[in-house]
């Protein structure tokens, strides 16, 4: 058998239990305030928006932006209690998987996942959002339905 260099290099083993406690335990209990960072990046949401409307951006780093952006929402939501925030960054994720073309029915619906996060950052929405949280992510979802068929964009 030959020899596991990366294993020689980082040694047998792995995190020890109570510092995985620890770390969950902080997580749980988080102080942190995530409603400043979430507003950053809806700022710069809005941001890109407008770029893409006035075409002051071209399409694919419009695109990888956006993408950014969402996913670091997504990531972070249900680190700092906000579920929802993850739940519907998902569902947006997945359409901009699908999209391909930044036309104005593409930035209608960056205002609206923006106006959706203002909606739950402003009630302070934690955790799944009950059922508020259900209505906004089957409002954004349906939308992404209905660009899909004008569209034809297959999933």
């Amino acid at each position: 058998m030959p020899p596991n260099h990366l294993k020689i290099k980082v040694g047998d083993g792995g995190i020890p239990a109570h510092l995985i406690k620890r770390c969950q335990e902080y997580l749980e209990s988080n102080p942190v305030d995530f409603t400043p960072y979430a507003q950053r990046h809806l700022e710069q949401m809005k941001d890109l928006h407008d770029r893409i409307r006035r075409k002051a951006i071209d399409d694919v780093s419009a695109k990888d932006q956006v993408v950014n952006i969402v996913m670091q929402l997504k990531s972070n939501g249900s680190m700092f209690h906000y579920q929802l925030i993850s739940m519907i960054s998902d569902v947006m994720l997945r359409y901009l998987e699908n999209v391909t073309v930044l036309n104005e029915d593409y930035t209608d619906i960056m205002l609206m996942y923006n106006r959706i996060l203002e909606i739950i950052l402003n009630k302070r929405l934690n955790g799944n959002g009950g059922r508020e949280g259900y209505a906004l992510t089957q409002e954004l979802h349906n939308a992404c339905l209905r660009y899909y068929t004008k569209y034809n964009v297959q999933r």
